[in-house]
């Protein structure tokens, strides 16, 4: 085998890892947005490898997505804060649970720093829009990252999250 057939082949693993990694967190894990009001957060932005690499998060009342002002953002559960920056999408945390990461972004503030551990709903900051977004509506965009090897694999989340608690905010 040449080194060129070699490193293809590494390549073609990879892939297949990162396309086949799944992984199921159902104890102790929790939405990353509370319900408010009655009303269930929603997914209205399904993951599609590879444009969009997470889900989408906020409220459907009245036929249309919303989200109030201050609406929280929490920790889908406990670990350790490894990113807190700002970037042209707005806030984004990044919290490593042991063999997941979970992904925050389009927060309008953060209340964490790099270094912090954090408990299951513990507040992390609060929802915002994408500034690059014309439509400028509040969501969290959410996503769940597996270690595979030296890489790492984005997970649907959608599925993952189903077994997951709502925790309950009253503004």
């Amino acid at each position: 085998m040449t080194d060129g057939e070699g490193l293809a082949l590494l390549l073609l693993v990879l892939l297949a890892a990162r396309r086949s990694a799944h992984v199921e967190l159902a104890a102790g894990w929790v939405w990353p947005v509370p319900s408010w009001n009655g009303l269930l957060p929603q997914i209205s932005q399904a993951f599609e490898d590879p444009r969009h690499l997470g889900v989408d998060i906020l409220y459907r009342a009245a036929g249309r997505w919303t989200a109030p002002a201050d609406t929280p953002i929490v920790a889908a559960n406990a670990g350790t804060v490894t990113q807190v920056y700002r970037s042209p999408r707005g806030w984004s945390v990044v919290l490593d649970h042991g063999p997941v990461f979970s992904f925050y972004q389009h927060m309008e503030s953060t209340t964490v720093k790099r270094g912090q551990r954090v408990a299951a709903g513990e507040r992390l900051g609060t929802m915002g829009a994408d500034p690059l977004d014309a439509q400028h509506v509040r969501h969290l965009h959410f996503e769940l990252w597996q270690r595979v090897g030296a890489d790492v694999a984005r997970l649907d989340p959608q599925p993952i999250m189903a077994p997951w608690s709502v925790l309950s905010w009253i503004q």
